[in-house]
């Protein structure tokens, strides 16, 4: 789990639907900032030992946000809670919770693979699609909630406030902060636009109080001195209670950032501002898609690029949508790597050096399939003498492949290994690219026929056991359950099902 509060927002949602499609009624969290390593891949360049208390001390309470969420306890060191994690499920007997066990511990054997972990963090932590299915299945999501207290202090401080319009505003402003080098700048906003616009909204909207989340560093002194804002964390409040901010005012308004990601989450009305492909990958919808499947009423996703012109209108629209409503509110809101030269040209020169089939066995052990596949190329394959090299050769090309998602160039490779030579590492591998490609074609065929139920002739039960062979034990898990409510009395169910507590055991056995 990165340190970003966006991620970690969709993460509760994202945990919350499985915890339904495992009929529990409770989450128990688990949380390890391990003390001499407490950064992800992608994060411990500039997260480090020394630092990551400050980044987890506001983080830490969205936790309490979740919506299913009984109790969180944090680890120091990853030993203990892989321990508390393996006692935890040590008597689970739910096959589809023990398919989320396996997962999780497949990905976080391989947390030193980029491309494990980059895998890992789409699926569970960053993507809508599982979100977006639930939905349209359900017709809601689990909502995130403010816990009782800060929701309390949150409501107080309103009242105190007056009878205003409360708008909850964030937009990104990381080149404001002195401290910050490692975000995407161009997702910062226009600062000038939205000055402009708070002005005007002095005098023309005198009952609008805009309230402003997130870190004081990125905010210039003109901004926070504005006499229509109102600054949390200069109240004594901190990201906890503006989140409940962000649950509790009329309106949001911001461009893409964790407290959007709060407000998509929530009944709170809002525009997101300066939406890019980028956002839209991640939400699972087309470019130019107006709403998240999920929004409700005057939840809405812009385009255009900042202005006070675009701003003032969407706020009228606004202000002209709610005043036809009848509400009970009182009505009138990764790190840029620059390569350096020297270093690339050091890099040229190594990669000029064949590696060895040793040496690109101990890349693919440590996870390290990029640094891999560069070796792997015609100048080693032309060096290589014996029919067992080259077989070696095949396999490890296949192997590779097989982890980028190109399943008909992996079978290529697959079948030039000698049969002589083939072992069952390879067979397993073989079989997995069988099953890979086999879904491509079911999913294809899906596409192309969309009035096809996916449990047309038994689809899912066949999606199960590819899943199963490929061991993302959740996607066949839920692939069974869709496919037992077809043809519940199916043998096969209970074969598979077997076949994944069988794993789920053998995992507590090592």
């Amino acid at each position: 789990m990165p340190y970003a509060l966006g991620d970690l927002i969709t993460w509760c949602v994202k945990t919350s639907i499985k915890a339904k499609y495992c009929k529990c009624e409770g989450v128990d969290i688990f949380v390890c900032a391990d003390v001499d390593d407490p950064a992800c891949l992608f994060q411990n360049t500039y997260i480090n030992k020394n630092n990551y208390q400050g980044f987890l001390k506001d983080l830490r309470k969205v936790f309490d946000f979740h919506p299913l969420a009984k109790s969180c306890k944090f680890f120091r060191n990853r030993d203990s809670f892989m321990q508390a994690i393996r006692s935890r499920f040590a008597k689970e007997q739910d096959a589809l919770v023990q398919a989320y066990f396996l997962s999780y511990l497949q990905a976080y054997e391989k947390r030193t693979s980029p491309l494990s972990l980059s895998r890992y963090h789409h699926s569970e932590i960053t993507l809508h699609n599982d979100i977006n299915e639930y939905h349209k299945k359900h017709h809601e999501i689990p909502f995130l909630l403010s816990p009782s207290p800060i929701l309390k202090q949150v409501k107080t401080k309103k009242k105190k406030l007056g009878d205003r319009i409360f708008v909850a505003l964030n937009f990104r402003l990381r080149a404001q902060d002195k401290n910050t080098d490692d975000a995407w700048l161009e997702r910062d906003s226009d600062i000038g636009e939205w000055m402009q616009f708070l002005r005007y909204c002095v005098t023309v909207y005198p009952n609008l109080c805009f309230v402003l989340l997130g870190k004081l560093e990125e905010k210039p002194s003109e901004l926070l001195s504005l006499e229509n804002c109102f600054v949390p964390r200069l109240n004594n409040q901190d990201l906890a209670h503006e989140l409940a901010w962000v649950e509790e005012s009329d309106f949001f308004m911001g461009s893409s950032s964790g407290f959007a990601a709060m407000a998509n989450f929530s009944k709170t009305p809002y525009i997101i501002t300066k939406i890019t492909k980028s956002a839209t990958g991640p939400y699972c919808i087309p470019f130019g898609s107006q709403k998240l499947p999920f929004a409700q009423g005057f939840q809405k996703l812009i385009y255009e690029t900042e202005s006070k012109e675009l701003l003032v209108r969407l706020t009228d629209t606004w202000l002209h949508f709610s005043s036809n409503l009848k509400k009970s509110k009182v009505m009138p809101k990764e790190k840029i790597t620059k390569a350096n030269p020297k270093h690339t040209r050091a890099l040229d020169q190594k990669l000029k050096k064949p590696k060895t089939l040793s040496e690109i066995h101990s890349l693919l052990e440590n996870g390290q399939y990029h640094q891999a596949r560069k070796y792997l190329n015609i100048e080693l394959l032309r060096g290589l003498l014996s029919e067992s090299d080259l077989s070696t050769f095949h396999h490890y090309c296949s192997k590779v492949l097989y982890e980028f998602r190109e399943y008909a160039q992996a079978k290529a490779e697959s079948i030039k290994v000698e049969r002589k030579f083939i072992s069952d590492e390879h067979q397993t591998l073989v079989e997995q690219i069988n099953a890979s490609l086999l879904l491509e074609n079911i999913d294809r065929f899906l596409t192309l026929n969309p009035e096809t139920e996916s449990g047309f002739l038994g689809l899912e039960i066949v999606r199960a056991r590819c899943l199963f062979l490929t061991e993302n034990y959740m996607d066949a898990s839920r692939a069974l359950q869709r496919h037992a409510e077809r043809f519940p009395a199916d043998p096969a169910i209970e074969e598979i099902n077997k076949s994944i507590k069988q794993r789920f055991e053998n995992e507590f056995e090592k």
